[in-house]
């Protein structure tokens, strides 16, 4: 289980990494860097493991800067909203909760059911990936941009270019829509484990 965990922990983080890394290749060959797609096209597996470790690393260190991104988008104390939505949602249910103890339902979480985390952190996961992929996006199209301004590339780019932008946004705005289910499914369980849901064990 915890094997299935660290799985998705790695790609959460080495899949926006490589993407951040491809931007830096397109970056540096704008800037006139030659040979780069030919040396990346041609690494052998020691490299490509070096490289996919880099990738991770290069994802984990971003990871605070691409939260800056989303955070452009979400509303403030995002927990906390996504608490209220929750409530707003079953206004019948007595929820005794605070949004800010999350961390430690989801270790008691994690401690009960490992099953039940895996999901809750898969949530997590698919979020930072698309919340890379929607960076990826922002800078592929201003790395083309220039491209364009430069005379290194057509005009034929420029309605690629232009949807780069609004996709950018969709994504993130998916990113956070599966960041916001990463709270909710918490949530969720601990209600479950509350009145008139929580199971006594006791027979009538």
């Amino acid at each position: 289980m915890s094997i299935r965990i660290g799985i998705y922990d790695f790609f959460a983080y080495t899949v926006p990494g490589g993407l951040m890394l491809l931007i830096l290749l397109g970056g540096l060959d704008t800037a006139g860097v030659q040979g780069l797609w030919t040396l990346v096209g041609n690494l052998n597996t020691l490299q490509v493991f070096i490289t996919v470790v880099a990738c991770y690393l290069t994802g984990f260190v971003c990871s605070p800067f691409l939260s800056k991104w989303s955070a452009l988008f979400e509303p403030k104390n995002f927990e906390q909203d996504t608490l209220e939505r929750f409530k707003a949602k079953h206004p019948r249910l007595t929820i005794e909760m605070d949004a800010s103890d999350w961390p430690v339902w989801l270790a008691s979480i994690r401690r009960e059911n490992l099953d039940l985390a895996f999901e809750i952190d898969r949530h997590m996961a698919v979020s930072k990936m698309v919340r890379g992929v929607s960076f990826f996006l922002l800078l592929a199209g201003l790395v083309v941009l220039v491209n364009f301004f430069t005379g290194r590339v057509s005009a034929w780019f420029l309605p690629g270019i232009a949807a780069a932008f609004p996709l950018a946004v969709l994504t993130v705005r998916e990113s956070i829509k599966f960041k916001r289910w990463f709270y909710i499914v918490i949530f969720e369980t601990v209600v479950s484990r509350q009145e008139p849901f929580l199971f006594s064990g006791k027979s009538s």
